[in-house]
């Protein structure tokens, strides 16, 4: 059975809108890379969402990404 949306589950890297400004490290999926600015985040996708646009003050916002 796949998963929908930015569970972390099984197949999260492969579901989730937020891979593509991220890749997904394979040996923890909690683990994301921004591909702006090659920050690693702990936490999700969500978390690299936050670090995307800066909207969480425990996140640094990314400073390459456009828009």
């Amino acid at each position: 059975m796949s998963e929908i949306g930015g569970s972390s589950q099984g197949g999260a890297c492969e579901v989730d809108p937020g891979r593509k400004y991220g890749t997904c490290l394979p040996k923890n999926r909690n683990k994301w890379t921004c591909i702006f600015c090659r920050k690693e985040t702990n936490g999700g996708v969500s978390r690299l969402k936050h670090h995307l646009i800066g909207d969480s003050k425990s996140v640094i916002r990314c400073p390459t990404c456009p828009g």
